[in-house]
């Protein structure tokens, strides 16, 4: 069920997480010190337990509300290849599953699925040239 490390994606995997079941792992913010990329990998692991290498880029900015009382924020969300039998860890209260790209899934913001398809399939055209 899905890739190895460093191999090119076929369909693809992603983590969801969240009690609301939303998908993708975000920091929701960057300690003192700490770059955007470096909060995006701690979160990954707090989150899930994954301890992985980050892709150097962000796979995508957004500027967006997370809930309609608050005000819009940057979020800058990075990618990983990792295997997908790679056990997860979800933080206490939280899930955390291994989802294969090729399905649906509810997401609160309707744009996503089909902005991570793309850009795996941006990940799997660039990996074979």
């Amino acid at each position: 069920m899905g890739e190895s490390v460093g191999r090119p994606l076929a369909d693809g995997e992603l983590i969801g997480t969240g009690s609301d079941r939303s998908i993708g792992v975000r920091p929701t913010s960057v300690e003192p010190g700490e770059s955007p990329r470096e909060g995006a990998r701690r979160e990954l692991f707090e989150e899930t337990g994954v301890e992985a290498e980050l892709l150097p880029e962000p796979a995508t900015a957004t500027v967006r509300s997370y809930h309609p009382r608050w005000p819009a924020t940057l979020g800058l969300s990075y990618a990983a290849i990792v295997d997908s039998g790679t056990p997860l860890r979800a933080e206490s209260g939280q899930s955390a599953a291994w989802m294969p790209l090729n399905e649906d899934w509810d997401s609160c913001f309707p744009e996503d699925p089909s902005r991570i398809r793309a850009h795996a399939r941006w990940l799997r055209e660039a990996s074979v040239r």
